[in-house]
């Protein structure tokens, strides 16, 4: 089993899978967790931490918002101190990223998803590069 756990700085994760679900209903594979101003590296940590070893047979898809901050690092942390889960960590969170990954949830390998949302991802900052471009001139 997969399952997907949005991290996210305030309560962007909580939005986000709350417009996931207007789109494509509930999805109970989809975890959201927030990280807030009074916490820091160690408290996501260990919320983080909760979630996984909840389910010890699940595969975890960290999904945080920015590369480097706090979620990331957290995410990041617990993909590289527990061997023996399979936990990814993607940064730069988005709907539609979120949309492409969950869509294809049960039938891809997580590297696979992983792959599917960079590409996801590279797609819609070129194009939106390319629209500038085009009403620039």
């Amino acid at each position: 089993m997969k399952k997907i756990l949005l991290v996210a700085h305030g309560n962007f994760a909580l939005a986000a899978k709350e417009s996931i679900e207007m789109i494509m209903g509930t999805q109970n594979q989809v975890i959201a967790v927030s990280f807030h101003m009074n916490e820091g590296l160690r408290t996501i940590t260990e919320k983080l931490q909760h979630e996984i070893d909840v389910e010890a047979e699940t595969e975890w898809l960290v999904i945080t918002d920015l590369f480097g901050g706090t979620p990331f690092n957290a995410g990041s942390s617990i993909a590289m101190t527990n061997p023996q889960k399979t936990v990814r960590v993607l940064s730069g969170l988005s709907l539609p990223m979120l949309l492409e990954i969950v869509l294809c949830l049960e039938e891809k390998s997580l590297d696979e998803l992983v792959s599917n949302a960079i590409v996801t991802a590279n797609y819609f900052v070129k194009e939106f590069v390319r629209q500038e471009e085009e009403e620039s001139i």
